[in-house]
């Protein structure tokens, strides 16, 4: 378990775990999520692979400070995990707002946001309820909403200059981030691969553990075998 600092000199905390000699891979999380929430992947995902899963600012044994905070400064939060951990490449897996950061990570600029009308269409009930469900601070959890809610979507016309595998990975039941909002990521990134589990909603890495794990490893072992990559 180690720390690292952000830009701004706060504290994020990333767990590693898993085969020190395999390939890394980043496990970003959600909103209101830390590392735990990784609890059902630690496993599978560590027989192959050397997992580094931080805790976003706002939450788990990361700094909380009240906010504002940027989808932007959160996903710089990620590259100097990298660098702590001494890694210089590394596959990465999102979830929710962690799959916005991915996409972040992947285009090193700022403006895309998935399923933002369901978050304006939840935010009232998010707002009263979050903080309850996550067991986190009140203003870390609107801060990390927030941010969410400030971004806009002008990073669509960069998703094309994406020049990695990408899978998108999507429950066919998720309200929160639709199938539709995902086809459409997978249609403006070069050669990405949609794979829906069928019949899994929002946490459908939980509820259809089994599917996800497996689709996101054999994804893995597929890219793995065109093209290592090592931790340099």
């Amino acid at each position: 378990m180690s720390y690292t600092r952000g830009s701004d000199g706060i504290r994020i905390f990333y767990q590693e775990s898993g085969r020190a000699e395999g390939e890394p891979l980043l496990l970003v999380q959600g909103l209101g999520q830390d590392h735990n929430g990784w609890l059902l992947q630690r496993f599978p995902f560590g027989a192959r692979h050397r997992c580094l899963a931080p805790d976003n600012r706002g939450v788990g044994r990361s700094d909380k400070p009240a906010g504002p905070y940027d989808l932007e400064q959160m996903a710089d939060d990620l590259v100097r995990v990298l660098d702590d951990a001494g890694v210089e490449q590394a596959h990465v897996a999102g979830v929710s707002m962690g799959g916005i950061l991915a996409q972040i990570l992947a285009v090193r600029n700022l403006r895309w946001v998935v399923g933002v009308r369901s978050m304006h269409r939840f935010w009232p009930a998010m707002q009263l309820l979050g903080p309850i469900a996550f067991d986190l601070p009140a203003a870390a959890f609107v801060s990390q909403v927030q941010a969410i809610l400030d971004a806009d979507d002008s990073l669509r016309s960069e998703l094309h200059n994406i020049a990695v595998p990408t899978l998108v990975l999507v429950g066919s039941q998720d309200i929160l981030t639709p199938q539709g909002d995902s086809e459409e990521i997978a249609s403006l990134i070069p050669g990405a691969r949609l794979a829906v589990v069928r019949g899994g909603a929002h946490g459908f890495m939980v509820e259809h553990a089994g599917d996800f794990n497996r689709t996101i490893l054999d994804f893995l072992a597929e890219v793995s075998a065109a093209s290592p990559v090592g931790a340099g």
